[in-house]
């Protein structure tokens, strides 16, 4: 796969149907055809959606403030945030005679709503995000986090060590991790998902580790061939060293914003060796069970590889759910069998958090008086999300799987020799206190 190409997300420019001419700097004056519909993309209810400095939502606001400083009307930050400041300023522009008379009356956007049609007028040469897209933005608002940063899960917890003081004890909910990097938290501890992207970026792009890290390059590549004892071991003495720790965090940032980076890093949770692997066997858990996937499933599979594990056995998981929705006479709609399968296979780890979660795929059908009390309790929690917040529907069929190219599995292998200086207190971190 050409990583420059995925990168820039223009590899087929839309054939717009607004007929463009000057008048007053805004963007387009006269329709010629408008769209077959006007469905909702993002939308702010209760929670701010976070896309990011680099997604969709950016882009959209930046066109968006361009136009509202047309119409006199204000300003709006790029921030890749979308929440009440976003639907605010939509409405604005809305009112703005150079779009008013191409909006429908009834459109969503003169109620705050980003727009396929709005989104088109906005930006003519760029297609409006896919479902994989927006899946990715509601993913992106949970794991609350960009391809710029870099977490450090050493001694997580207050009170917080300090290499001032080793003997100090060290607190981690996530000792398996070591750190967590970019939108779906990609960690370099057992699912080695950083080394993996750093593996795919070295093989395509190895100039983009050697802009970013500088004399770090070789030590970051070494990541593709300790295993986990040593790599656990080689972190953990990063993390203990202020400077270093800081110089790390500071080249992963300049590695995240490179276009590059950013592709290889999508690409390779589309593949088998990434979450690709989940969300195949999704599609094929649906179809043992009967049910076709929609645009909600999508997301749902899409959150669900991200932050838990799939059932062992497809055939006996079909089983059960069919069991379940018999057992309680519900019919066999998506909404049912996500909701089935929440209940049936809960996550092992961050149970609450995951159920939070779930419920975000089925609240839009059975609503809030069918949720369970500790359903609505792990969903006010996990921050009031919903599907439709990124305009995905049970109305329309989930899209084609894809699943991008593997490549060649790093060594994962050698064992680091010397042993590592990192502190004993470090290395044998304790659970966190509870208050």
């Amino acid at each position: 796969m050409n990583l420059g190409k995925y990168a820039e997300g223009t590899s087929t420019v839309m054939k717009t149907k607004l007929g463009l001419f000057a008048l007053i700097g805004l963007i387009p004056l006269v329709v010629t055809a408008r769209p077959a519909d006007d469905t909702t993309i993002y939308v702010y209810h209760e929670k701010t959606l976070r896309d990011g400095k680099y997604g969709p939502i950016a882009a959209a606001q930046f066109s968006i403030g361009e136009q509202l400083a047309r119409c006199n009307l204000g300003k709006l930050n790029a921030s890749g945030k979308f929440g009440p400041d976003s639907a605010v300023a939509i409405r604005k522009l809305a009112a703005c005679d150079g779009f008013t008379s191409h909006l429908d009356a009834s459109s969503p956007a003169r109620q705050g709503a980003l727009t396929r049609e709005l989104w088109t007028i906005l930006l003519p040469d760029r297609p409006p995000p896919t479902v994989d897209d927006r899946a990715q933005t509601l993913v992106l608002t949970y794991e609350d986090t960009d391809y710029t940063q870099l977490e450090w899960n050493f001694c997580q917890n207050v009170p917080l060590w300090s290499p001032a003081h080793p003997a100090l004890p060290c607190y981690t909910n996530d000792p398996r991790s070591y750190v967590t990097w970019g939108p779906r938290g990609a960690t370099a501890g057992h699912g080695r998902e950083v080394q993996w992207i750093v593996a795919r970026v070295d093989q395509s792009h190895p100039q983009a580790i050697d802009q970013a890290f500088g004399t770090r390059a070789s030590d970051v590549r070494r990541l593709l061939r300790l295993d986990e004892t040593s790599t656990r071991a080689y972190l953990c003495a990063v993390f203990a060293d202020i400077g270093e720790r800081e110089a790390w965090t500071e080249a992963f940032a300049k590695f995240g914003a490179l276009p590059v980076v950013r592709a290889a890093y999508r690409v390779q949770y589309s593949s088998l060796a990434g979450d690709g692997a989940k969300m195949r066997a999704f599609y094929a858990l649906y179809r043992q069970i009967g049910v076709a996937p929609t645009e909600v499933d999508y997301g749902f599979f899409l959150d669900r590889a991200t932050h838990a594990s799939i059932p062992d056995n497809i055939g006996e998981a079909a089983r059960l759910i069919h069991a379940k929705l018999d057992a309680t006479h519900q019919a066999l709609t998506p909404a049912n069998v996500r909701h089935a399968i929440s209940g049936l296979f809960p996550a092992t780890n961050q149970t609450e958090d995951r159920l939070g979660r779930d419920v975000a795929y089925f609240i839009d059908d059975v609503g809030i008086a069918g949720l369970t009390p500790r359903e609505l309790a792990a969903w006010k929690v996990r921050g009031r999300l919903r599907a439709s917040d990124v305009g995905l529907s049970d109305e329309r069929p989930a899209p084609p799987l894809e699943t991008s190219a593997s490549i060649e599995s790093p060594s994962f292998s050698e064992r680091m020799d010397p042993a590592s200086t990192c502190p004993a207190s470090v290395m044998n971190p304790k659970a966190p206190l509870r208050r």
